[in-house]
């Protein structure tokens, strides 16, 4: 980010991170000779302060190091991605971008990451999170259940829609077991409602039920009176200078970011 760019952008959020000062001058004569360029790169620290960062970090192990392809490996800008990566950095400052890299592959790798962790991402986030939190951010909602006017979450008024669903919770604890579950609705051909992706909108369809959907219907906390948010946390990670999305397994619902009992 160049220091140009508005402060208006920066929220409680970022300021909350460490913002981060890169430096790079492509060779050893540089360094020597053009005093100038330093100075005005190390100055970035007081425009972070400025901005109202109160932990301000420099990292200047690049100097004299060039970013074109074929290279030696700069440890500085492996270093400010592993930071950006885990979260860390509220702001990346660099007097222009080419102290930051000078071949497109680094410059997607620097880019992609603070797509994902950066400013627009961290406020699409932040929306879904409150939205959470009171319990309104529907989704793709578990059968039975719908969005009412008021964008909550409330029980689905058809009835052939409630007492199928039921069914699923009675028959399993007569049967025991989610396959014998399934195989009796198979062999009653009794179908279940299921929620469908059609057109960029979500519609009830009825169909057969697979062994995934009824376990998925037993273990999903809705059903028990519970609204339940980031139970499926997102880790990025760097491996060989790229940025890598993964999705950790269910935590416990108790554990998920939001948890909020007593729902319809």
């Amino acid at each position: 980010m160049k220091t140009t760019d508005s402060a208006s952008k920066i929220t409680a959020r970022h300021l909350a991170r460490k913002a981060v000062v890169y430096l790079r001058q492509s060779s050893i004569a540089q360094v020597r000779h053009n005093v100038e360029s330093q100075r005005l790169q190390y100055a970035l620290k007081d425009t972070a302060k400025a901005y109202g960062f109160a932990q301000v970090e420099v990292i200047d192990v690049d100097l004299g190091m060039s970013a074109s392809s074929g290279a030696q490996v700069r440890e500085g800008f492996k270093q400010l991605l592993a930071s950006v990566a885990l979260g860390e950095v509220g702001i990346v400052l660099s007097w222009e971008p080419s102290r930051l890299s000078r071949t497109d592959k680094d410059w997607c790798h620097l880019m992609e990451l603070c797509r994902v962790l950066g400013t627009l991402k961290l406020r699409m986030q932040q929306g879904r999170e409150a939205k959470a939190r009171r319990g309104e951010l529907g989704r793709a909602l578990a059968p039975g259940y719908v969005m009412d006017a008021d964008q909550r979450i409330v029980k689905d008024s058809n009835l052939r829609v409630q007492q199928a669903m039921a069914m699923v919770f009675s028959r399993f604890e007569v049967l025991g077991s989610i396959r014998q579950t399934q195989r009796w609705f198979h062999d009653e051909h009794i179908e279940l409602p299921v929620n469908k992706a059609v057109r960029g909108r979500f519609e009830l369809r009825w169909q057969l039920p697979t062994a995934s959907f009824i376990k998925d219907v037993l273990s999903n906390p809705l059903y028990a009176g519970a609204y339940v948010y980031g139970r499926r946390p997102i880790n990025v990670i760097v491996k060989d200078g790229q940025a890598i999305k993964r999705q950790r397994s269910a935590q416990a619902a108790e554990n998920a970011s939001v948890f909020i009992t007593d729902r319809p």
